[in-house]
Order: structure tokens, then C-alpha cells, then sequence
């Protein structure tokens, strides 16, 4: 078993609406992650095809680019609608030492920071 990253804890998240996680197709050696495809790898295992045949992507789990950078955007009410998928696709991230970001909301604008034990989505009373 692989030891678990200290800068990101999966189990202490509690989503709101406009709360994910970016996942960068950067290593945190700053290498880029090969294959150069992991993205929509990643984003098709909760995707479904539409009634034109075309895949859709799921609101929780999609693609997205950042700076021409492409990266997976990991909603997180998905720990609430598929865990499973949730904690694959973040063992996937820790296991290949990608780097994770957060965005959370915030009442007049999104504040993007690294993912530390201090920097926790949970809510404060």
C-alpha cells in the first residue's frame, strides 16, 4: 500500500455546490504525466453517451484546461454520488504524484490554493 501524501486528505471534504478539485497533468517534480490522453481516460469513467451518441461528460467528473494545461475537474459531491469513482480517481492522483489544487467557493470569488491539512473544504460553524 502506498503511503498517503500529506498535503491532501480525501476523507476531509465536505461539498458545496462550486467546490472540486483540479487535478494537473504536471507531476509535483514538474514532469509532465504521460500519456498525454489521461485526462479524458480519467473523465470517461463517469461519463455516459448521450442520445446522439456522443459522449457526455458528468458534471462531477470533466475535463478542463487551465493555461493550455489539460487537467480533470473532480466535483466534489461526487464522494456523495459515487465514492468509489471518487477515491479511484484520487488514489490515481496521489499513486502518480500529480499535482492537486483546490477551488472552493466563496461569496464574491473563487480562491484557487494547494491542498494542505490546513486548507480544508470543510465549513466552519
Amino acid at each position: 500500500m502506498m503511503p498517503k501524501r500529506k498535503d491532501f486528505d480525501p476523507s476531509d471534504v465536505n461539498a458545496s455546490s462550486d467546490d472540486h478539485i483540479i487535478i494537473e497533468g504536471v507531476k509535483e517534480n514538474g514532469d509532465k504525466f504521460r500519456p498525454s490522453d489521461w485526462v479524458d481516460r480519467i473523465a470517461a469513467l463517469g461519463a455516459e453517451y448521450g442520445p446522439d451518441r456522443r459522449l457526455r461528460y458528468t458534471k462531477e467528473l470533466s475535463t478542463t484546461s487551465i493555461q493550455g494545461q489539460k487537467c480533470l475537474r473532480l466535483d466534489l459531491k461526487l464522494k456523495e454520488t459515487n465514492e468509489e469513482l471518487y477515491k479511484m480517481v484520487v488514489c490515481f492522483a496521489e499513486e502518480n504524484k500529480l499535482r492537486i489544487k483546490k477551488k472552493v467557493a466563496k461569496a464574491a470569488a473563487e480562491q484557487t490554493c494547494a491542498i494542505d491539512p490546513e486548507a480544508s473544504l470543510q465549513k466552519k460553524p
